[in-house]
């Protein structure tokens, strides 16, 4: 129905197990590699702490990148959890639940943010980690006692099924959940009898760090199994759902906002960087810094490696969230192959600049600037084809917003291939080789390297603000009731995902249509 905001098509759907195990998978994946590469450097073997196995590469890059972006995808299974009980709760006669759902929210998202500068910020100052061991600290023990006061209160405080009386005091505590969180924390002795960084703190941290994971993969089975993460296109209801006063929505994020954050993590991370740096007195005496030599030093190495990893992952979403809505009717068919190339290689970059991110050119330059080699002309080449390939349709040509808009594209391309000049040999020699003496073009070489990626952030926005029909989509949590599930309790997608990605665009239809849970939260 247009112009109705509970009515939306669900283009791709993730049950929220799936994701929930599939983030355990990564996180854990890291820890283990980590650990392995850690003991193939003659590290010992039982039992070093993890954050003792992210101090040399390869496991400094493996948690700077695959970590951070697990940490990330922890944020929408709290979301999982908030939207499953605020929707239960809105279902009971009577709600005795002493904590509201966005309280609890709000818990595990400062514990998860606190995390997250646990793999920027390591605890060893060797030149591969340049870490400061009592930040560490003061980061880490946030995220292990908020998130663990997060999984008790959730254990502790079931939300019922439908029909289900709420459980007894003393069946809340013999539930495995909460034994599974009252576990965690006793783990936290560690800390409160100042344990030293040995075997028996390693066998603690390593045990609290599973017992989490294996929490929150066997809450989300039990208690979120209608819950999905959702590809949405919801015309006309994004605008209206942002007035409608009455009705409660399923936490959900646009394109456009997305790739807002992607830009706002670039932008805000190359100026407080260049701050730092300048307070720090870390800035070269002799020409203009490349964005490279404000990774370098603390804090500004803590600041990239946090700001670039969220950046790259708000990248590669909305980028994900721009081919849905450029292979989805209305768009051109005979656009998806296209899409699928280009959608690949601008993947492709993003992840190449993650590494940028976590390598610095002091830890391993080869690395770092066959990285940014990458990420720039695979971007490059993403511009060049995105406008050859996918014009704009000609009832958009006669919008004169439109024309200039992707006239800018082309400059913004010609800039940024120009500014590859600086890779020129008579021009790149006294950047990648040491070189004692001033050297005049070192200024002209770090305003090419500027202009590349300022030219390139500009692309972004304008990359989604030109395409047509990019405003009506997001990343949604939809909640499926009890119509989500059959007899045996199972969760039945509603997924449209093979059909967009083989090509079948003419499946929009009513079976696509959804309509969006309703549910009065609790404050």
């Amino acid at each position: 129905m247009p112009g109705d905001p509970t009515t939306y098509h669900s283009v791709v759907s993730i049950p929220s197990r799936t994701w929930t195990i599939v983030t355990g998978i990564a996180f854990w994946s890291v820890i283990i590699a980590s650990y392995l590469a850690f003991v193939a450097q003659g590290g010992m073997a039982f039992l070093p702490t993890i954050s003792r196995t992210w101090e040399q590469p390869p496991g400094s890059i493996f948690s700077r990148t695959i970590g951070v972006f697990s940490i990330d995808m922890m944020y929408i299974i709290s979301l999982f959890i908030y939207w499953a009980r605020t929707n239960k709760r809105a279902q009971l006669s009577t709600d005795r639940i002493q904590f509201s759902e966005g309280t609890i929210l709000v818990i595990s998202l400062i514990g998860l943010f606190s995390l997250t500068w646990v793999t920027s910020i390591c605890d060893s100052p060797n030149p591969q980690c340049r870490g400061n061991n009592m930040l560490h600290l003061a980061v880490a023990i946030p995220y292990f006692v908020l998130y663990n006061m997060y999984i008790l209160i959730v254990s502790f405080e079931p939300v019922p099924d439908r029909g289900e009386d709420p459980p007894q005091f003393l069946s809340r505590l013999c539930n495995r959940h909460f034994l599974l969180a009252i576990i965690s924390a006793i783990s936290k002795v560690r800390w409160i009898i100042g344990l030293p960084k040995d075997v028996i703190f390693a066998i603690f941290e390593w045990t609290d760090g599973a017992i989490i994971i294996f929490w929150v993969i066997s809450y989300v089975s039990k208690h979120c199994k209608t819950v999905t993460y959702n590809i949405v296109h919801w015309p006309d209801g994004l605008r209206l759902a942002a007035i409608d006063s009455e009705e409660s929505f399923g936490p959900f994020i646009t394109l456009k906002t997305l790739r807002g954050f992607a830009i706002g993590f670039c932008l805000i991370t190359l100026l407080v960087t260049f701050i730092s740096a300048f307070v720090f007195g870390q800035l070269p005496k002799d020409h203009i810094p490349f964005i490279s030599d404000l990774w370098v030093y603390i804090p500004g190495d803590w600041l990239s490696r946090w700001g670039v990893a969220h950046g790259v992952l708000c990248s590669i979403f909305s980028q994900i969230l721009l081919y849905f809505s450029q292979v989805t009717p209305p768009a051109n068919p005979n656009a998806l192959k296209h899409w699928k190339i280009l959608t690949g290689l601008a993947i492709t970059s993003f992840l190449a600049l993650s590494m940028v991110g976590a390598v610095n050119e002091t830890e391993n330059k080869p690395i770092h600037f066959l990285a940014a080699g990458v990420f720039f002309s695979g971007y490059d080449l993403y511009i060049l084809l995105s406008l050859y390939l996918i014009p704009l349709p000609p009832h958009q040509n006669q919008n004169r917003s439109y024309v200039s808009t992707s006239s800018l594209g082309w400059i913004l391309l010609v800039i940024k291939t120009l500014s590859k000049a600086r890779w020129l040999p008579m021009l790149a020699s006294a950047h990648t080789n040491e070189n004692t003496h001033p050297d005049p073009m070192e200024s002209v070489r770090a305003i090419l390297e500027w202009s590349d990626t300022l030219a390139m952030v500009t692309y972004m926005w304008l990359d989604v603000y030109r395409r047509p029909n990019t405003n009506a989509w997001c990343f949604m949590v939809v909640y499926g009731g009890e119509q989500g599930e059959d007899e045996h309790g199972r969760h039945q997608e509603y997924t449209m995902i093979m059909s967009t990605l083989a090509g079948d665009t003419e499946t929009s239809g009513e079976n696509e249509t959804k309509r969006a849970p309703i549910a009065n939260a609790h404050a």
